[in-house]
């Protein structure tokens, strides 16, 4: 006589989803998107680019955040 797996699988996937869900903070995240980027992951010119000071450059994920 065969034997369905599922009602076991459910009850080990519910145990092991429990702890997880008891022991959850909230926590907070951004999603930052953009549809065009080119593959440009630093600000153009890059030689003037310096994440803590006011400068020129355009672009790039930097600016995002």
């Amino acid at each position: 006589m065969k034997r369905s797996l599922n009602p076991i699988f459910g009850i080990v996937l519910f145990l092991m989803i429990l702890p997880m869900h008891i022991s959850a903070q909230s926590q907070r995240f951004t999603i930052l998107h953009t549809s065009d980027e080119h593959s440009v992951l630093t600000p153009l010119p890059a030689v003037d680019y310096h994440p803590e000071k006011k400068d020129p450059s355009l672009g790039g994920f930097a600016r995002l955040s």
